[in-house]
């Protein structure tokens, strides 16, 4: 079959003789003639690395997001006002003992046991309010300050009643 860009060569022609070109077209020598490839899709780029079989899609996880702390611990915040309270109410008690000492021993025995016992329960509530506080998931501070205060008083009760105990009996 003859291409349409080349004319037919006539017979009369030299066969040892080229066909004219045409004017815009290069020489034949410098154009190689291929035949004709089906034009495809570009083919993507293989690396030198085994392929192996495409892994599954799974869907792409949500991003982690951390819950908010509340926005605070209001059985810390009583804890701590019943500490706070307590501890007031130990130091104003502790200020009434010298007019207390002007009474009678009767009633010197009365205050420190009541004042004792009232400080003491305070403190008790204090610490038991706090521990349940502290082991909720929320901002632990207030519960720990209460924790701290309520203990401080237990232990300085604890301390005053058996150094009263062991003054009494020897």
């Amino acid at each position: 079959m003859s291409e349409p860009q080349q004319p037919p060569v006539p017979p009369s022609a030299d066969p040892s003789a080229a066909p004219p070109a045409p004017p815009s077209a290069a020489p034949l020598a410098a154009q190689p003639q291929y035949p004709a490839q089906p034009q495809y899709p570009a083919q993507p780029q293989y690396s030198a690395s085994p392929q192996h079989p495409a892994s599954p899609q799974y869907p792409a996880a949500a991003p982690y997001v951390p819950e908010p702390a509340p926005a605070g611990n209001p059985l810390g915040r009583v804890a701590l006002i019943v500490a706070a309270l307590t501890l007031g109410v130990s130091l104003l008690l502790s200020l009434l003992y010298p007019v207390i000492y002007s009474a009678s021993t009767f009633m010197i025995s009365i205050f420190t046991i009541g004042t004792g016992f009232v400080t003491l329960a305070g403190a008790a509530t204090a610490v038991i309010l706090g521990a349940i506080a502290a082991r909720r998931p929320a901002p632990h501070l207030l519960a720990g300050i209460a924790i701290g205060i309520g203990a401080a008083l237990v232990v300085a009760r604890a301390t005053e009643w058996l150094s009263m105990t062991f003054y009494r009996f020897f």
